[in-house]
């Protein structure tokens, strides 16, 4: 009875710290959000922990490396923020448009113009396709491309103009638009 009650108390103590130290996580996350910023821009993610692997979408599997990615990446395709993340809750990211055809194994974006790399760098079909060869021919064994089987799903990518690429899948793939919404299928920079 001792011990439970000792037990008991000790998780009772545990909870009003950690419910303490939480409201002063809070009370400085509100101070920060609040403070008015210099000239510079600045974005500031808190964790617990850290990267594991890598920011590259290539590599990285863990969860706060696939967070930072989320949040700093583009993808072709993004989640309604709040949504269940169903078919119709898929909105236009970097593509503006997309079509599959009757067979489910020929996905059709229309990728949006006048979007570029920081250094200038143009974003365009070749960006697509460098970037979706690139991780999908590294697929690293502890990497997300292997692990998820982009390699198993995309059969090739194929540029039909600048501004349009055609995923070609090994097969049909209803979930396909969701997979281009992840971490992994982030666009990188050409050079990279």
């Amino acid at each position: 009875m001792r011990f439970r009650v000792k037990l008991g108390f000790l998780v009772i103590i545990s909870m009003l710290i950690s419910t303490g130290a939480l409201q002063s996580n809070i009370d400085r996350a509100q101070m920060i959000a609040s403070s008015s910023l210099s000239t510079e821009s600045e974005i500031i993610m808190g964790t617990t922990d850290s990267a594991m692997q890598s920011i590259d979408p290539a590599q990285s599997f863990d969860f706060f490396g696939w967070e930072i990615i989320n949040h700093l990446g583009g993808r072709l395709v993004d989640i309604t923020p709040g949504s269940e993340a169903g078919i119709n809750d898929i909105q236009a990211s970097l593509a503006e448009s997309w079509s599959v055809d009757a067979s489910g194994l020929e996905w059709t974006f229309h990728l949006r113009q006048g979007v570029y790399f920081e250094d200038g760098v143009k974003f365009n079909a070749s960006v697509v396709k460098y970037s979706f060869d690139r991780n999908i021919g590294m697929a690293l064994y502890d990497g997300p491309q292997y692990n998820i089987g982009y390699a198993d799903i995309i059969d090739q990518t194929v540029i039909i103009s600048e501004y349009v690429i055609r995923f070609i899948l090994n097969n049909p793939f209803s979930p396909f638009l969701q997979l281009l919404s992840c971490a992994p299928s982030s666009i990188v920079h050409p050079s990279y």
